[in-house]
């Protein structure tokens, strides 16, 4: 594998593809071909000559599970799905050709699925009403199949009559195209070229104008977008060009078969490089140098349709083997096995998109900032939804910056909560149309949105990964009893404290005197009677001192206690009867006192109010 060929644009014509890859870094193009590249792509769109193809059809083991990627809220302030973003920017592309052109432009979808997802795509889209595009310019198709293998390369049964499969990759596109009649449907509307990514980039242009009309003016039939490989670890697929030496072709047309060496274009998988190969620099024994094959592969291609058509009825010669945890069934006992997930028992067998390259005399590449590079694929760590977040944070508040605005503190996006910031897709594209938005310093978080939101929408959640913490291994260790208690004081707020020392609430102003204390005041039907019966006591506790038992003296004060006896438990009946009759209409239990502990609170914090406290819970949850 070598690297790609640089192309010159600073002449007047546009360079000559060389056999292979071939490379335009954006960086080092002039505004004036960027704007004439934008505007073609634009106009290709206003013609009808671009259709869009999302490919959602992958088994999303890692993070998805059972729900596709697409339909997962990655934690935006909008709590918007990776679907929802796609079509908002198509919905703003569409805006943008319609502002140019003036002329109304419905863009066509085509959704690649597997069938175990197709169901539930399409259910999710027609729940959402297809985010605000024609129902009718969305279309929803099913990739192949391949059987699954093991080590030794014998097929696994998914059940006892069955073999085990899985989809065959994203190199079935151009036969699934073909196959389920998309490609009919694009002559029928005149499409010509293919704008196609995958579903797990949350910053992807979708329908990138300008790499349109960039792969239009070099008059390639497949182009990809790149961005540049930093580290030898990262997990990018390089585009490069691949040297085949063992071709044999009647070159001078004596009718024998002659030795050649042909150049191919090629994107060549992180987990397929050789390792001394993914560290090679350009200039031996310098760290600092770029990596000789620093081309990564960013998941978003261009093709001819009629390319396509050619390449659906042609075999590819790579077969590429992933290794995977899978279930199967035992053929000796007739068990369903689950292996760990660490254990990669099996072998898929898929083709990659790029292997169709090879039928390609030239392909070219336009190399982006790491800007456009937001991939979703774990749960944790790189590539994850914080991950996600975080770089959608910074281009934002970048755009928000070059259109004059500030922040408050000068505080930088980042993806916790009270420092996200993002900009709705109907808004801007890619960072237009901001100028004059920003008079006054903003504040963290933020959220721009658009008078064309739609309000209410659907999504689901994210799996979230366990704190990294070391601690939550074992859930009985004392720091983890500890930030558990602190968690639960800081939700609950003052309640605890409230239980621990009642005192502490108690009014301490101004109280009437003993003879002047009102009646309570009357909730049931009963509270009048309540009230009279407490002041008939009353009357008789003066009459009883004014025929000459005196409250002072100790029989008056024992007749007094024993009255104020009655009527506490009075009361208590009358409680007690209240939370049988709210029980009996709303079928639920009164709250009685606090949490009771289930672990040994003397290991969790030291003093006398935490013990005082569970040793209170413990006692009314004892006496219930």
């Amino acid at each position: 594998a070598v690297a790609p060929n640089l192309m010159n644009w600073d002449l007047k014509k546009p360079p000559v593809l060389a056999p292979g890859a071939n490379l335009t870094k954006l960086s080092d193009v002039s505004d004036r071909k960027r704007n004439g590249w934008l505007n073609l792509g634009l106009e290709l769109f206003s013609k009808d000559r671009v259709a869009i193809v999302i490919m959602s059809g992958g088994r999303d083991s890692r993070i998805g599970g059972e729900v596709p990627k697409g339909v997962l809220d990655v934690g935006l302030l909008s709590h918007k799905s990776i679907f929802q973003l796609y079509v908002e920017r198509i919905r703003r592309l569409q805006h943008l050709v319609q502002r140019k052109f003036k002329k109304h432009v419905h863009i066509p979808l085509y959704i690649m699925c597997n069938r175990e997802n197709k169901e539930v795509v399409e259910d999710f889209f027609r729940e959402n009403d297809f985010f605000g595009i024609r129902e009718q310019d969305v279309l929803f198709f099913t990739q192949g199949y391949y059987p699954v293998c093991d080590k030794h390369g014998k097929y696994l049964m998914s059940e006892k009559h069955r073999i085990a499969a899985s989809p065959n990759g994203n190199g079935g596109i151009f036969k699934a195209l073909v196959e389920e009649g998309m490609v009919s449907d694009m002559k029928s509307r005149g499409v010509s070229s293919l704008y196609v990514c995958s579903i797990d980039n949350v910053l992807t242009k979708v329908g990138d104008p300008m790499f349109i009309g960039f792969c239009e003016t070099c008059k390639a039939e497949a182009g990809i977008k790149t961005v540049e490989k930093v580290l030898p670890e990262e997990k990018f697929g390089v585009f490069c060009s691949q040297v085949h030496r063992d071709v044999f072709e009647d070159i001078d047309g004596d009718g024998k078969l002659d030795a050649v060496s042909k150049v191919k274009a090629a994107v060549v998988e992180f987990f397929e490089i050789p390792d001394d190969l993914k560290k090679r620099r350009r200039q031996a024994g310098s760290s600092g140098m770029p990596l000789e094959l620093s081309c990564g592969n960013l998941s978003q291609y261009y093709f001819k349709v009629d390319f396509v058509k050619r390449v659906a009825h042609l075999n590819f010669k790579k077969w590429h083997h992933i290794p995977k945890s899978f279930p199967y069934i035992d053929l000796k006992n007739g068990h369903k096995v689950t292996p760990p997930k660490e254990e990669r028992n099996a072998r898929r067998i898929e083709m990659f998109l790029f292997d169709s390259f090879e039928h390609c005399k030239s392909v070219v590449g336009l190399q982006v900032p790491r800007t456009e590079y937001a991939v979703v694929k774990n749960i944790s760590g790189p590539d994850s939804p914080q991950t996600a977040l975080q770089a959608i944070g910074r281009l934002h508040q970048q755009w928000i910056i070059n259109a004059g605005g500030s922040f408050v503190d000068s505080k930088v996006a980042a993806e916790s909560e009270d420092l996200k910031c993002e900009i709705s897709p109907l808004v801007s594209y890619d960072g237009e149309d901001l100028v004059g938005h920003f008079v006054r310093p903003l504040n963290l978080p933020y959220y721009l949105p658009s008078q064309q939101e739609f309000t209410q929408f659907s999504a689901a959640t994210t799996p979230q990964a366990r704190a990294p913490s070391t601690h939550y291994l074992d859930w009985n260790s004392d720091i983890a009893r500890y930030e558990l208690e602190v968690e639960l004081h800081g939700q609950l707020g003052t309640v605890l404290e409230m239980m621990e020392d009642p005192s502490r609430y108690d009014y301490t102003g101004e109280k009437a005197e003993e003879d002047e204390v009102l009646p309570p005041t009357p909730r049931e039907k009963d509270g009048k009677d309540k009230g009279r019966r407490n002041l008939e006591e009353d009357r008789e506790d003066g009459s009883d001192a004014g025929s000459g038992a005196s409250p002072r003296s100790p029989k008056g004060e024992e007749d007094a206690q024993g009255r104020r006896e009655r009527r506490g438990k009075d009361d208590k009946e009358g409680s007690r009867e209240e939370a049988d009759a709210s029980k009996g209409e709303e079928g639920l239990d009164p709250l009685e006192g606090p949490p009771t502990a289930t672990i040994d609170t003397s290991k969790t914090q030291d003093g006398e109010k935490r013990k005082q406290f569970w040793g209170e819970g413990e006692k009314k949850e004892s006496n219930a």
